[in-house]
């Protein structure tokens, strides 16, 4: 709290940074731990002197950042009922706060829209991984508005992850078959991608290292 409040809302990442990144490894808190971390954020944003639309909105994108990885390390084993219910409210919470957004203001920045496809995708992992046909149904329609603003915006892998989550979610409906061998192609070269542009302790090469490890 204190080193929030001493960094301001003038810049956001470094607002946020206390709530996400161990000031011992600087590495981002994972799994339970970053869940119950953005939940505090959200409650000193929302109680205290910082209480700006933006600031609001840095709390709930740590939460949705949170539930991702979270849901993404849980792929194979499954996230409780409870996470996923909470995961879903969170994506809500975040595409409600961005329309308001769009409505008083008419053009988001980039940053901005990225984080709207970051919600539809969390929403449609939430479904996902309820395990039913149902759940899948719904998934392909979130992983669908996913895509089609990463293709607007130019985000080239957002597009491709959110064509993959759309192919293995037509799968889990049962309306199409996953090819193995094109799942292992685009996830190596992804992950290539995101070592060349970042490195593998990032968010996004982990994410996508767990998807190569489940091809």
């Amino acid at each position: 709290r204190l080193k929030s409040s001493i960094a301001g809302t003038a810049d956001l990442t470094a607002f946020g940074r206390p709530w996400e990144m161990c000031p011992n490894c600087n590495q981002p808190y994972r799994n339970e731990v970053a869940i119950d971390l953005s939940s505090a954020f959200i409650d000193f944003v929302d109680e205290g002197e910082h209480k700006t639309g933006m600031a609001k909105l840095a709390a709930r994108r740590l939460r949705l950042v949170s539930f991702g990885t979270y849901l993404m390390s849980t792929s194979r084993s499954g996230a409780p009922s409870k996470f996923l219910d909470d995961a879903k409210e969170t994506s809500r919470a975040v595409i409600a706060m961005i329309d308001e957004i769009r409505a008083e203001e008419g053009r988001l920045s980039q940053p901005v829209q990225i984080l709207e496809t970051d919600a539809y995708s969390v929403l449609g992992m939430a479904h996902l991984q309820r395990g039913t046909k149902e759940g899948a149904a719904e998934a392909v329609l979130n992983f669908t508005k996913c895509r089609d603003i990463c293709e607007r915006i130019g985000h080239r892998i957002g597009t491709t992850v959110a064509e993959s989550n759309i192919s293995l979610s037509l799968a889990k409906s049962g309306q199409s078959r996953v090819d193995t061998k094109d799942n292992l192609c685009m996830y190596d070269t992804m992950y290539q991608h995101c070592l060349a542009t970042s490195s593998e302790s990032s968010p996004t090469s982990i994410s996508i290292g767990i998807r190569l490890a489940d091809a």
